[in-house]
């Protein structure tokens, strides 16, 4: 799966994201998520919001596309290739 950052300038496949709190209190956006490797993806004025957008990640990576066979009954789950954007808010 692909996530592209809030600004689209960054885009990681890996999946190590964190939510860390903005230690500049004067900044709106208090809560960051951020890559590992990359940086911070995305902004969000509150702890629950920045959670929210975590588990919407976790969802849409979780996403299949399930057929079943007419002939056979066979059933057949495919994973299909993904994009994240984050939200601006």
């Amino acid at each position: 799966m692909l996530i592209v950052s809030q600004d689209r300038t960054k885009t990681t496949q890996k999946l190590e994201l964190y939510i860390q709190r903005n230690s500049d209190t004067d900044e709106e956006l208090q809560f960051e998520i951020k890559s590992v490797s990359s940086g911070t993806f995305g902004g969000y004025t509150t702890e629950a919001r920045a959670k929210e957008i975590l588990i919407e990640i976790a969802r849409e990576f979780k996403r299949v596309i399930r057929t079943q066979s007419r002939e056979t009954g066979q059933i057949t789950f495919y994973d299909v290739p993904k994009v994240y954007y984050m939200p601006k808010e």
